[in-house]
């Protein structure tokens, strides 16, 4: 037979906490007082201990999910920019920085070229006789001037600051350096 009552020190014993936690869980409603000091409604207030039990257990799986996708996010984030570290080591992803300082330097050197066909061609042009000629040398220096923008190679875009930084890298060095020092020849002595 199930006891309508339970005695605060027996609940307490009976579900393995201290007295204290029964007394703060009556605080909180979780558990029902009787009429009666220190004693409390057995089936009510166990039925409620089982609901907070439920309750923590389903907040602990949501805390384990919250955390799974936390790690997983930063996992992907993780392999993306390894993937973009890989692309720069293999000079397929370059930096707007590289980008900009390269084409800086080549309209730049583009605009040099450039402004200094007058003067290449003006001599050439006043010996020639037919407008075709003309015509040839002009369309010959510009050719040659056009022709830089179209030696395209990804070595102009190599970022030389991009260090290797893998995981065990610095030890994998440290070894080799002590590995040398074991092979070194002993010394004689005289």
């Amino acid at each position: 037979m199930i006891p309508n009552e339970i005695g605060s020190a027996e609940f307490a014993e009976l579900l393995g906490v201290t007295d204290r936690y029964i007394r703060k869980l009556s605080s909180e409603n979780i558990i029902q007082k009787s009429g009666t000091r220190g004693k409390y409604l057995f089936k009510e207030s166990l039925q409620g201990y089982l609901e907070l039990i439920k309750s923590s257990n389903s907040g602990n799986a949501n805390l384990k999910d919250i955390k799974l996708r936390k790690e997983t996010e930063k996992l992907e984030k993780d392999i993306e920019l390894k993937s973009i570290r890989i692309a720069e080591l293999r000079n397929d992803l370059h930096s707007a920085e590289i980008v900009e300082k390269v084409m800086t330097t080549m309209l730049l050197n583009l605009k040099g070229k450039l402004l200094s066909v007058p003067n290449k061609v003006a001599p050439i042009v006043v010996g020639c006789e037919n407008l075709g000629d003309i015509q040839s040398v002009i369309q010959e220096a510009i050719e040659d001037t056009l022709l830089e923008l179209s030696e395209y190679s990804k070595d102009l875009f190599k970022n030389t600051n991009i260090t290797i930084e893998e995981e065990g890298y610095d030890e994998m060095q440290k070894e080799k350096k002590v590995g040398r020092k074991t092979r070194e020849k002993p010394k004689k002595n005289n």
